[in-house]
């Protein structure tokens, strides 16, 4: 599955994007108007469509080398 594939079936990858800016669930969820649960959620669902885990689950939400990439990658798509 490609990026753009992921981005067009669902909103998915925007609230990834959000959270790799914010560093934060919570903010995230603040300025996507929905809940943190909601956000934790959907990341977890993009990360099983492409097959990695794209955050460490810390305290500062720090982006793997895949989430890096495709942080990068939605940026020069949108």
């Amino acid at each position: 599955m490609n990026i753009l594939s992921v981005y067009f079936e669902s909103p998915q990858l925007h609230y990834f994007w959000v959270v790799a800016q914010t560093r934060s669930f919570t903010l995230s969820a603040e300025r996507l108007n929905i809940s943190q649960s909601a956000v934790s959620y959907q990341i977890k669902k993009i990360e099983e469509q492409l097959g990695g885990v794209l955050l460490v689950r810390d305290t500062q939400k720090r982006l793997t080398p895949a989430g890096e990439s495709l942080a990068n990658s939605y940026q020069v798509f949108f």
